[in-house]
């Protein structure tokens, strides 16, 4: 009997409380969630734009290099009678004398620049690099780009490769780059003379990256066009198919910027509020379990009490007074 009574006045007590904050609970898991998601995906796209467009200023500096070779027909025949036949006389000299230092200004003042190679088509696969002047497999150590310059379709104007470089013959330290391949035009020729190469510091694009990491497990990755990772910040061993993902297109360099954002950053403040609804829910069941219990008594003694004035009235014995205040089952 006692256990009926609990049991229907916990179910009267308890339950509508804990469907209400049960209800309104999940309303604002919710809502806290779509709003934390919709956060973490604008921080994404801000984030993505701002790295494109540094990304795309500095990859335009090899149109700002192929531009001054192109467009001026003294410094692409003085530049290619350099390189057709090194250093024979002084005017080949005075030639690499006046190039030399215009172009390692660019590259030591753009910390972002490894360094820059002028490639003008030549039997002698002599190049211009910025530090060293004339180059070839003699005295310089990078030079297999020739060769897959030349491998590479000439309709195709501009392509990038990620390379490990070493500049001197006998030295084992390694730089990792992004190689910005250009063909260069002559202003009378209509096929490509020769291709100008910037080397990127990976290391700075990594580091500018790494400054738009905000969430825990966030990778932000530069994709090229065959889909190969150029550049990458940040890991996570999250799976593919647990992410927030965002991605952005650099039409002119053929490039995609994504950011990943593992799923469980959106769940971390509506986890929050999952925690306070329970706790709600757990102190609505236990202060739903106490009114039942002294309710409950309430009633079981009240019940008792009736059956007690039967036995008495059965026995002919003499009723206790009942007040007139009592309103409940007895």
């Amino acid at each position: 009997m006692k256990r009926k009574f609990f049991v229907r006045n916990f179910l009267l007590i308890a339950m509508p409380s804990v469907l209400v904050v049960a209800l309104l609970g999940c309303m604002a898991v919710f809502m806290v969630y779509n709003s934390t998601v919709k956060e973490i995906r604008s921080s994404q796209q801000n984030s993505i734009s701002q790295i494109r467009e540094s990304v795309e200023v500095i990859f335009s500096e090899a149109d700002a290099q192929s531009m001054n070779y192109s467009v001026s027909p003294y410094i692409m025949v003085r530049l290619k009678s350099l390189l057709e036949n090194g250093y024979m006389d002084k005017e080949q000299l005075d030639i690499a004398y006046m190039l030399k230092p215009f172009i390692d200004s660019n590259v030591n003042s753009k910390p972002f620049l490894h360094s820059v190679y002028i490639y003008l088509n030549n039997e002698n696969r002599n190049f211009f690099a910025s530090g060293v002047g004339l180059a070839n497999s003699l005295n310089y150590n990078d030079v297999d780009w020739i060769d897959a310059a030349g491998d590479t379709d000439m309709e195709k104007e501009q392509w990038l490769e990620t390379r490990s470089i070493s500049e001197y013959l006998k030295s084992s330290y390694m730089t990792d780059v992004i190689s910005l391949y250009r063909r260069v035009y002559g202003s009378v020729y209509s096929r490509p003379i020769g291709t100008i190469v910037l080397n990127i510091r990976k290391e700075y694009l990594e580091n500018l990256m790494e400054g738009y990491l905000n969430y825990e497990g966030q990778e932000i990755l530069i994709v090229g066009e065959n889909g190969e990772v150029l550049c990458q910040a940040g890991e996570s061993c999250y799976p593919k198919e647990a992410y927030l993902l965002e991605s952005e297109t650099s039409e002119g360099y053929g490039l995609t910027f994504i950011s990943r954002v593992p799923a469980g950053a959106g769940y971390r403040l509506s986890g929050n509020m999952i925690k306070m609804v329970a706790a709600f829910v757990v102190i609505s069941l236990s202060v739903g379990m106490i009114l039942a219990y002294f309710i409950t008594k309430k009633n079981a003694g009240n019940v008792e009490r009736v059956i007690t004035l039967f036995e008495l009235a059965e026995r002919g014995e003499k009723l206790p007074e009942i007040s007139e205040r009592e309103t409940d089952e007895y």
